[in-house]
């Protein structure tokens, strides 16, 4: 079971982000320092940091990029599938460290769409009225519940891996609070292949003022990212409301080194 750290990070702690891609040059870095509760929340920038990354044992040369607090590979080297890596950041006395394996290619195959016939009714609710006096802003209006399944590859290994799958409309049509009790992003154990395919189902919502309203045309995005259990954890934490950062994986510091292989496809709805 994915647990749920509460503790809030220490003021001034380094903050560290890398995400490392099958076939892909290695990540860009970033580097800061978090700032005390009592200030506007803005991280400020880890300039002159030290880098230290290894990509299955040899260590690969990084330098400052463009943007302060953010470093770049010297070399352009590509991560490759299965291959382990490490990365130390050292800054103004502090030791952030963080270390995990790319893993495998992740393809979206295909995307089935199931739009209904007609529309159902359903009790809108302004989100940003929540949790008081909820049922005063409340409405009734009209839906069209839509569902969107995706197909991706398989691994080709043993390893347990999670995803992170997501359908997100193009246009904004839904309220949040919609989007909140229909599945329209999952957090998930990898679910079992079929065929050398594995698929995963969500919902999002397309309001219309009548019953007899046709559905608007519109793109959605279909995504589906592959990680770790830490990615996992990361991943279902981002978003909480009652944190201010993310669960972390990053020993002497805070934020997220780990490897992700991710696709997407757009789509056009009518």
């Amino acid at each position: 079971m994915l647990g749920c750290d509460t503790v809030e990070p220490e003021p001034d702690v380094l903050v560290v982000e890398a995400f490392v891609q099958p076939n892909q040059p290695l990540p860009t870095i970033r580097a800061s320092r978090a700032v005390p509760l009592d200030q506007p929340y803005q991280a400020t920038p880890a300039t002159g940091a030290e880098i230290v990354f290894f990509l299955d044992g040899r260590r690969q040369a990084y330098e400052p990029a463009a943007t302060p607090g953010s470093y770049q590979s010297v070399t352009g080297m590509l991560a490759l599938p299965g291959q382990s890596f490490s990365l130390t950041v050292r800054h103004q006395g502090d030791v952030a460290t963080g270390e995990g394996t790319v893993p495998p290619l992740l393809t979206v195959d295909s995307v089935h769409v199931g739009v209904p016939a007609a529309p159902i009714r359903a009790v809108l609710l302004d989100s940003l009225a929540l949790p008081l006096d909820t049922l005063a802003v409340s409405q009734t209006g009209f839906i069209y519940p839509i569902d969107v399944t995706i197909w991706w590859n398989a691994p080709g290994t043993t390893a347990d891996f999670w995803v992170e799958t997501s359908v997100v409309p193009v246009e904004s049509f839904s309220s949040r609070l919609i989007d909140f009790f229909l599945p329209s992003t999952s957090v998930l154990e990898e679910p079992p292949a079929s065929l050398g395919q594995r698929s995963w189902t969500g919902v999002y919502a397309v309001p219309v003022s009548g019953a007899e309203d046709p559905m608007p045309a519109h793109r959605i995005r279909a995504a589906v990212v592959r990680g770790s259990l830490d990615y996992a954890r990361y991943a279902l934490s981002r978003n909480d409301p009652e944190r201010r950062e993310p669960i972390s994986n990053v020993n002497g510091g805070i934020g997220i080194i780990t490897g992700i292989a991710l696709d997407s496809l757009s789509v056009h709805v009518q």
